[in-house]
């Protein structure tokens, strides 16, 4: 393991990037996701939005978490804040919290990104409605009952249906966007952005769908490609054809190779609750995933971000090849090797954030969230390895954090 120069305690977020960085090791690595690493907690995060509420207002923390607690209930805040506890938090409540304190538009979008929630879509009304309620200091409940009387007004607002209709209609998010910040100003002027664009609002987040289907055909030109090379080799040979001659991919094959890319983790009681909970979650049974598959491609169900960048990495075919190209043609120390390496790596992982999560309306990477941190790691093994990158890297790590438990190293 190369150093890491900085503090765990002071600059958590900053150690475990570094710490994803520099660990080659496997075994290392599993020791660090099962002994030390510092997963961003609830407690962590809402204890911060308090401390900012009460700097912000200039009010005491105590009177900030009594905001708190009258939007969402005691009990409620203080299980939250009960230290050392990842518990999960939905959107809808993150929200109450952002309206609880006060929140600015933009920090409650870092505060939902911080719990690793999707941020606010601009074709979602509800979301809609609260980023302007955000904006203007509305309290939750003025916010959700315009959404119910949005939802009346207007029934077919919240239509599921992710297939764009026409050529407007498929500007989607951006469009929407734009067309808000023209003009919405007033609430009359709300309610008319609302009333003139409703034909653009959905609840599926096109772009990922979009990008999701990308990843699908670029599995199946390059299944088509092998096929077609086996084919000929085959026909040279005398040998007998595969059953599908002609490149033909059905989506179900497609689904059996993302399944393969996907870490066998669902239902393995010898994880620790709070890891397993933060790398499985979202990712069900081998059949379940199957199906969840299929109800994305046939736009029946919402693209969720870990199957997402699985299915990134899935279709990502000799990722390092232009990395190897790149060193072949210098002469570089061992030193100027591993460090071009590195910032190769690093670029990398900035395309992930910047290109595939992003403008998906999906938080980038995480250092401090172990499902982020064993997908950063494993591409950093191959990147220092050399070798083009294989979800067998992810599954190996994934397997050694079972078999570290189960042999109670």
């Amino acid at each position: 393991m190369e150093k890491n120069n900085f503090n765990k305690e002071n600059n958590p977020t900053q150690w475990a990037q570094s710490m994803a960085e520099v660990t080659i090791d496997v075994d290392e690595a599993v020791g660090l996701l099962k002994g030390t690493f510092p997963i961003r907690s609830v407690a962590e995060t809402i204890g911060v939005a308090v401390k900012e509420a009460a700097d912000r207002l200039n009010i005491s923390e105590d009177a900030a978490r009594i905001m708190l607690e009258k939007q969402v209930g005691k009990q409620t805040v203080v299980r939250w804040l009960t230290p050392g506890r990842t518990n999960a938090i939905t959107k809808d409540m993150a929200i109450k919290v952002a309206f609880a304190l006060k929140m600015p538009y933009i920090e409650a979008e870092k505060l939902l990104k911080k719990l690793w929630l999707d941020g606010f879509h601009m074709r979602n009304i509800k979301d809609v409605v609260c980023r302007y309620g955000l904006e203007n200091n509305w309290d939750y409940k003025t916010a959700d009952d315009m959404v119910k009387e949005f939802k009346v007004v207007f029934p077919n607002i919240t239509d599921a249906n992710i297939e764009s209709q026409n050529d407007d209609e498929a500007k989607g998010t951006e469009f929407v966007n734009l067309q808000y910040e023209k003009g919405a100003r007033t609430k009359e002027e709300f309610e008319e952005f609302v009333r003139q664009n409703e034909k653009y609002f959905g609840s599926y987040r096109r772009t990922a769908y979009d990008r999701f289907k990308e990843y699908i055909n670029e599995l199946k030109d390059e299944w088509s490609d092998s096929n077609n090379i086996s084919n000929d080799l085959q026909k040279t040979a005398g040998g007998e054809l595969p059953a599908y001659t002609h490149g033909g991919i059905s989506d179900a094959e497609i689904g059996e190779r993302i399944i393969q890319a996907i870490p066998d983790i669902s239902g393995n009681e010898t994880l620790d609750h709070n890891l397993r909970t933060l790398i499985a979650s979202n990712i069900p049974g081998i059949a379940a995933i199957r199906q969840a598959i299929s109800e994305i491609i046939n736009r029946h169900r919402q693209v969720d971000r870990k199957l997402y960048l699985l299915a990134y990495l899935a279709s990502e075919d000799s990722i390092l090849h232009d990395t190897k190209k790149l060193l072949a043609d210098k002469k570089l120390t061992e030193e100027e090797r591993n460090n071009e390496i590195l910032e190769c790596f690093k670029e990398h992982i900035e395309i992930i954030n910047d290109d595939v999560l992003r403008p998906c309306g999906m938080s980038g990477l995480d250092s401090r969230h172990p499902f982020d941190w064993i997908i950063m790691n494993s591409l950093r093994r191959a990147y220092y390895e050399q070798d083009d990158y294989s979800t067998d890297d992810l599954q190996e790590l994934v397997d050694r954090l079972r078999s570290y438990e189960s042999e109670g190293e």
